[in-house]
């Protein structure tokens, strides 16, 4: 079953227990002939039917249990309150500028900025609302050069910056892109404290392997 809640709601996740006020219905099949088949796209996941609720105050998890990955849900509750503390640190008529933030800043997408991605779209820069291993690389500068003014010695300079894109790459979704790129900056980083030269392709190498 898939589940339709309009406005924010965090990703639900296994072993969970939710009740959900809502209707079922079956997913629509194509309009036109030859246009595309929703209900056999979702039959082909194996999903043949779809909860629709009108406010997001009609579902509740009743039981929050990790049984199997403890750790994953852990981090999936951390990264639901940090999304929803974004979004409200903003005015609810400016809500949508926290979503944005959150595409922006952290990968996730909500369907209350298709507006948004739409003026991106048409601007042409549709790109900059995807995540990608640029992201990590500007970040972990950004994070080098202002630590530069309370850590002198470049080691435990490159130490705190590698906690800190490990804490960040956590924060995401943990894409393939964000991870490689986190990976490898790591890899720089621990070169640094180490003493050690950088040799760009042994790191382009031990990235592609993990």
């Amino acid at each position: 079953v898939i589940v339709r809640v309009p406005g924010y709601l965090p990703a639900l996740r296994n072993n969970q227990y939710v009740a959900l006020t809502g209707w079922l219905s079956r997913p629509a099949t194509a309009q036109n002939p030859g246009g595309f088949n929703y209900r056999r796209y979702l039959t082909a996941l194996r999903i043949f039917a779809e909860m629709s609720a009108s406010q997001v105050e009609q579902i509740h998890v009743l039981s929050n249990r990790q049984t199997l990955f403890p750790l994953s849900g852990w981090l999936d509750a951390w990264r639901a309150d940090l999304r929803r503390n974004l979004i409200a640190d903003h005015p609810r008529n400016r809500q949508t500028d926290g979503y944005a933030l959150i595409a922006l800043l952290l990968g996730y997408r909500d369907p209350a900025i298709r507006p948004l991605a739409r003026a991106f779209s048409r601007a042409g820069a549709a790109h900059l609302l995807a995540l990608s291993g640029m992201h990590v690389v500007i970040i972990a500068a950004a994070i080098w050069l202002v630590l530069k003014f309370f850590i002198r010695r470049p080691r435990y300079r490159a130490l705190a910056t590698l906690i800190a894109v490990f804490i960040y790459m956590l924060m995401t979704p943990c894409g393939p892109p964000v991870v490689r790129a986190a990976i490898g900056t790591g890899l720089v980083l621990i070169s640094w404290m180490l003493g050690r030269p950088v040799r760009a392709l042994n790191i382009l190498a031990i990235t592609a392997l993990i």
